[in-house]
């Protein structure tokens, strides 16, 4: 599994830090990552029913810690959005006091490349189809 980090900041829809319940964008289209990447639109649609079903928000992509579930996600012009419910439990209540901090506010993504295609005159790899497995909310993305 390949994990991206994308320096794309996810809104905080809780006014209180008790709220359990976030969205933001995973993933934004058209931009070039700091691998070389661009994420092209249409390349999370096929797998988005049953990432809704069986994605993962974990804690710091620690597979071990998981922190909630997926509510919704669907790409729009702009990227993937996505809706979280994070879990009543230590973790899922501390990332929640983080995210109202402000001190956690990325999102990054952890994904197999289903299908690309490299433009070797811009030295850049276009990604047109993924499988998501997971989402994590992150500090300081790569």
């Amino acid at each position: 599994m390949k994990r991206k980090r994308f320096l794309t900041d996810f809104e905080v829809k809780a006014a209180e830090a008790d709220s359990l319940n976030f969205e933001g964008y995973g993933s934004t289209f058209g931009n070039r990552d700091l691998f070389g990447d661009i994420i092209e639109r249409g390349a999370f649609m096929n797998p988005l029913p049953d990432f809704v079903e069986n994605g993962k928000i974990l804690w710091v992509h620690d597979m071990r810690r998981p922190i909630g579930k997926v509510l919704d996600a669907q790409e729009d012009p702009h990227g993937l959005f996505l809706k979280f419910q994070l879990s009543n439990t230590s973790d899922g209540k501390d990332m929640a006091q983080l995210i109202a901090d402000g001190a956690v506010d990325k999102l990054s993504i952890g994904f197999d490349i289903v299908r690309d295609r490299f433009d070797e005159v811009s030295n850049t790899r276009h990604i047109e189809e993924v499988k998501l497995y997971e989402v994590s909310p992150v500090p300081i993305p790569a």
